[in-house]
């Protein structure tokens, strides 16, 4: 008789003279967001000896590769239930968080010129259409990712994000149609649906050049629910020449960060980051939705997915 499958994870660690450890985990956390171009893994393994200094790490399903990356931290922890490894890693990701940006003044930069300089090198393709700015000054202590995000809010009014090994700077592409949850799509063990009015700002304030704060923002979204959340904002160099498009883009990110779907799934579900999302429920349905950040879980209590769900409308 037949019977459901049941996914088998394993873990391939390299170490410092290049052999290669398998483990079977008793834990595993893959975490991805829009928020971070990094990858991060979590694995612990019941281990009957010390191992050897490691340096790199995969992660297989069903020996199909879902995560490789450098190992940041190797933790051994020795009691009376014996040995247990964790080992802690990002993919290449990590590297434009961990690499400062050199500190310079650029004129003329191109989108894809400042690329090259910062990211290309580390693995990641570009996707975006060309924009530049007169001068551009990256200022001490950026990181590599720092300073493209910064140079991508100057010239797109956006973040950029990472999926897979392309850099992406545009409006989300929700792409390959709409997913749906519940109903006739995926099924969800658990799904939250958070409004939070503390985070929406209601207004934003733009000193001017004689430091008067006579120009502001409106957010059209919380006029209506009686929402008063206001802030002053103090224009950067960076953004002194638009400062509206800087402000827009906080109360854009305030009802971003408001409104979210929190859905379960059951098992291990590799959904692209920003991909259209529909939950199709007969007691709750939720349009307009994208994959914003995508958590597996992998312990006692079985394996399952997190989904973060943000509303691409506020993206």
């Amino acid at each position: 008789m037949g019977g459901v499958s049941v996914d088998v994870f394993r873990v391939a660690a390299t170490n410092i003279w290049g052999g290669e450890v398998s483990f079977t985990p008793s834990f595993v956390r893959l975490r991805r967001s829009l928020e971070s171009p990094a990858e991060v893994f979590t694995g612990r393994f019941p281990v009957p000896a010390r191992p050897a200094e490691l340096v790199r790490v995969q992660v297989f399903r069903n020996d199909e590769p879902i995560f490789e990356g450098k190992i940041d931290e190797q933790r051994l922890t020795l009691s009376s239930n014996g040995m247990l490894l964790q080992l802690d890693a990002r993919n290449r990701g990590g590297l434009l968080l961990d690499n400062e940006a050199m500190p310079e003044t650029l004129a003329h930069p191109t989108t894809h010129m400042m690329f090259e300089r910062l990211i290309a090198r580390h693995g990641f393709t570009l996707i975006a259409t060309p924009r530049s700015l007169p001068e551009f000054t990256i200022r001490k202590g950026l990181t590599l990712w720092d300073a493209f995000a910064v140079f991508a809010r100057r010239t797109y009014g956006r973040l950029p994000y990472v999926v897979g090994d392309a850099v992406i700077v545009s409006g989300t592409d929700l792409g390959e149609g709409t997913l749906l949850l519940g109903g006739s799509g995926l099924p969800f063990s658990r799904l939250e649906h958070v409004i939070s009015h503390q985070r929406m700002i209601s207004r934003i304030f733009i000193r001017d050049e004689e430091g008067y704060y006579r120009t502001f923002v409106d957010n059209p979204h919380t006029a209506g629910l009686g929402i008063v959340r206001e802030r002053f904002l103090i224009p950067s160099g960076e953004f002194a020449a638009i400062p509206r498009w800087d402000s827009a883009s906080r109360i854009r990110r305030s009802m971003r960060q408001a409104i979210s779907v929190v859905a379960e799934l059951p098992g291990f579900a590799h959904l692209r980051l920003g991909r259209g999302v529909a939950v199709d429920n007969p007691l709750v349905s939720l349009p307009n939705l994208m994959v914003d950040e995508s958590v597996f879980t992998l312990d006692q209590n079985g394996a399952r997915t997190v989904l973060t769900l943000a509303n691409w409308l506020h993206d």
